[in-house]
């Protein structure tokens, strides 16, 4: 950032990354108080750290219990004035900072918002959402913000195994849906899409227990090719899309991920976007908690790590009826 420094211009450099988080509180006369506290060594924390580090900053903030050193030595901030429906804004430098990060509204296009959400999803049509970077001219250059914003757009669609790593932070034990560009389906192979998905659904009843949670011991980010959408002619464009099932769950149509289970393990209409986590849920994680139930604590404590592969093995034995679905029939 800009400073004066023995009464001459220079551009200083933080050890630190202070990540400054504006936030918005409402006040009882109904006016509004921003605050901006910050977030120490940012740059030090895995996203797991980062999450709760947010959390705990934006609690302090609601509950009134902030201190000066939590506002001391922002280095960057971000606002969020997208939050109460803004496009866009250009806030202001603060002493002490290089730049300020302007997050706006996640919307569709304003040409699309017309549109039903079924012919959103049909088009292919996503949210987004503009990003403006105020920096000082005296020690940051266009072309350095700009590739700044090219870098969060990369990574925002999944460049550089963002995601993954966020997955990893997290212990989520699969890996992310990948972002690819939209498709009908393969030049070389005819079959429709509803098709794939009564394929997709059926390789979770027969591989799904491949990624069963088995280990409490170590974590490991499980895949099977079989299992992924994208090798189904799949795509994260068909998520919410409206496909004919023939019947299947005791309706003619229904949105790929807008089927659940239910207590008897059969598809039912349900909130969207649940299918492939009913799927995960009901056909793959036989969790180490079940198993724990079924065989005791005593069974994560075997020295041979073979032990898991051979439990692995089990579970696969097990699953021979194709009618019956979900980790109930695993366990």
């Amino acid at each position: 950032y800009y400073d004066i420094i023995d009464d001459k211009p220079a551009a200083v450099t933080p050890a630190n990354i202070n990540f400054g988080l504006a936030i918005d509180i409402p006040k009882e006369d109904g006016t509004r108080a921003l605050l901006v506290p910050n977030i120490k060594r940012a740059q030090r924390l895995n996203f797991a750290e980062y999450l709760s580090a947010y959390e705990d900053l934006v609690k302090k903030a609601r509950d009134n219990k902030l201190t000066a050193g939590d506002f001391a030595g922002s280095t960057v901030s971000l606002t969020n004035p997208g939050g109460i429906g803004t496009v866009h804004s250009v806030p202001r430098l603060m002493k002490g900072q290089g730049c300020i990060i302007g997050a706006g509204a996640l919307d569709y296009p304003a040409e699309f918002q017309g549109m039903s959400d079924a012919q959103l999803s049909k088009l292919g049509v996503s949210k987004t959402i503009t990003l403006t970077s105020t920096y000082d001219h005296r020690v940051i250059q266009g072309a350095g913000s700009g590739e700044f914003l090219k870098k969060i757009h990369e990574l925002l669609l999944g460049a550089r195994g963002f995601y993954d790593e966020i997955f990893a932070d997290l212990r989520i034990p699969y890996e992310p849906v990948k972002w690819v560009t939209d498709f009908e389906r393969n030049e070389n192979d005819d079959r429709t899409k509803e098709t794939r998905i009564q394929e997709l659904i059926n390789a979770y009843r027969v591989r799904g227990h491949l990624m069963a949670d088995v280990d409490p011991l170590e974590y490991k980010q499980r895949s099977h090719e079989d299992l992924d959408i994208l090798n189904h002619g799949l795509s994260l464009w068909d998520l919410d899309r409206t496909f004919k099932t023939g019947g299947f769950g005791g309706k003619a149509k229904a949105e790929f991920l807008v089927l659940s289970f239910t207590s008897d393990w059969r598809f039912s209409p349900a909130r969207s976007r649940e299918i492939v986590k009913a799927l995960l849920d009901n056909e793959i994680t036989v969790s180490y908690a079940e198993v724990t139930a079924a065989h005791g604590h005593d069974a994560f404590l075997m020295p041979d790590k073979h032990y898991h592969a051979i439990l692995r093995s089990y579970l696969s034995n097990i699953q021979t009826d194709s009618n019956q679905i979900g980790s109930n029939h695993a366990k």
